[in-house]
């Protein structure tokens, strides 16, 4: 009998800086469980294949705010011959009414639990507009799907976030839920990659209760005991950094970044937004970076401009102090409303939203673009760009990976700060002497995955 062919397609943009640093994990994971030998899965990755789009019986996409509208033009061209959509992602799980204009299926929440039971319905022509998914954190990435060199093995440990960040969308995708895949699958996992550096995509690897940290401890100590000998970089929240047991076991096990969402500086803006464990610590931030370098681990800061408190005297002063801080990485974006966020919800109540003309307008939120009406600033876009420029000096990038060699005692931490900024700001490549380091970086990891006898 011949095999029908399931295609699933990352429609991410070409233009994107980060593109080949990352795996397209969340159809690794889809293409993984597929165990049905009548079916043949294929994983086409858009942001490096420009061939026609190839033939197959039923067609999945993953979807995200960012490229929602490239997404729903290939579902446009696979209607068109006949062959039957679905739809899955972020932006699916938030906007379902939106994506059932498009896709013959919509999966709201996680495929896991739902996948087989699509393609059955499929064979017997049975398929349902809605599916609402469920975990099933019980998989194993089969890397043998991926066609192309991606620069990190992409991974998760865990899923979800219980917390309630206005700005954040996360916990109404998860149900405000946080759920653990066992730690020693994910150890066995790690040992099957090629690459030398792991990237965890966990919204905040350190957890949220001492359950949860004593999992991630245990995952430690289970890659220190089985020798893993991997870097890795994952998310963490703000109280990591003054956690020396924690700090100490991801340094041993291989941690070289923690990301860290600091967003602002100020008590009263992180209250707004319900930040709360930052407001907290706010007068700690010195301290807990020099807590994290104490322990050889890199910090990537990320900020936000434009926050619906914010105001022109703010935004030069949280940008004066990224600047003069010593985080070796910063990640600055502008503040973007999402759907499925409390701030979404309570911007276009009260019709604050300038772009509003969905999907179209989706294009525009991609954190870089105001897309709202800011009671204080009129001009956030000059300001989010002198931001952007006044960080990234030559100067200040060069002084800035001396910094990390010096505060944290390592080299690799310098080398893969360097390799992080490289493949995602371009404004690296005007400094030449970084640009030789990470292209020779960049040359011995490529040697490392195809020295790789996995």
């Amino acid at each position: 009998m011949k095999k029908k062919k399931l295609l699933l397609i990352n429609p991410g943009g070409k233009d994107f800086r980060h593109n080949k640093f990352y795996e397209p994990i969340e159809l690794g994971i889809v293409a993984s469980l597929v165990t049905d030998p009548n079916w043949e899965v294929k994983i086409v990755d858009l942001r490096f294949e420009d061939t026609d789009l190839p033939e197959a019986d039923i067609v999945a996409l993953s979807s995200r705010i960012i490229d929602i509208n490239t997404t729903y033009e290939i579902i446009r061209h696979y209607k068109t011959k006949g062959i039957k959509t679905v739809i899955g992602g972020t932006h699916a799980t938030l906007c379902p009414d939106e994506a059932q204009k498009y896709a013959d299926v919509v999966v709201i929440g996680e495929a896991e639990g739902v996948l087989m039971q699509i393609l059955k319905d499929f064979e017997n022509g049975t398929l349902k507009k809605i599916y609402k998914g469920c975990t099933d954190l019980k998989y194993t990435v089969n890397r043998n799907y991926y066609k192309h060199y991606y620069k990190t093995a992409t991974l998760q440990l865990s899923r979800g976030c219980p917390l309630a960040c206005d700005f954040c969308c996360v916990g109404k995708i998860h149900n405000r839920t946080h759920r653990y895949r066992d730690f020693k699958d994910v150890v066995s996992e790690i040992k099957k990659t090629k690459q030398k550096l792991l990237f965890f995509t966990d919204e905040n690897m350190y957890g949220f209760s001492s359950k949860n940290r004593e999992t991630v401890l245990s995952f430690f100590n289970e890659m220190i005991t089985q020798k893993v000998n991997k870097h890795w970089i994952g998310m963490a929240s703000i109280n990591a950094g003054i956690d020396d047991e924690f700090l100490s076991l991801a340094r041993k096990s291989g941690c070289i970044m923690l990301l860290i969402g600091f967003e602002a500086i100020e008590e009263d803006t992180l209250t707004s937004i319900n930040k709360k464990l930052n407001a907290k610590l706010i007068h700690d931030y010195d301290k807990i970076i020099k807590n994290i370098h104490k322990h050889r681990i890199a910090v990537c800061g990320a900020f936000m401009l434009g926050l619906p408190t914010d105001n022109e005297r703010v935004i030069k002063k949280r940008t004066e102090f990224i600047i003069k801080s010593k985080i070796d990485v910063f990640f600055v974006t502008m503040f973007t409303p999402f759907p499925g966020s409390k701030l979404f919800d309570d911007l276009q109540q009260e019709n604050k939203i300038i772009y509003n003309n969905y999907p179209q307008d989706w294009d525009y939120y991609n954190q870089n673009m105001p897309v709202y009406t800011n009671d204080h600033i009129n001009n956030m876009r000059d300001l989010f760009l002198k931001c952007q420029n006044d960080i990234r000096q030559p100067k200040i990038l060069r002084k800035r990976f001396l910094m990390t060699l010096f505060e944290t005692r390592s080299l690799s931490c310098a080398l893969y700060s360097n390799y992080y900024n490289f493949n995602h700001f371009r404004a690296f490549d005007r400094v030449k002497s970084l640009r030789i380091i990470n292209n020779l970086f960049e040359r011995y990891q490529k040697w490392i995955y195809k020295k790789s006898k996995v």
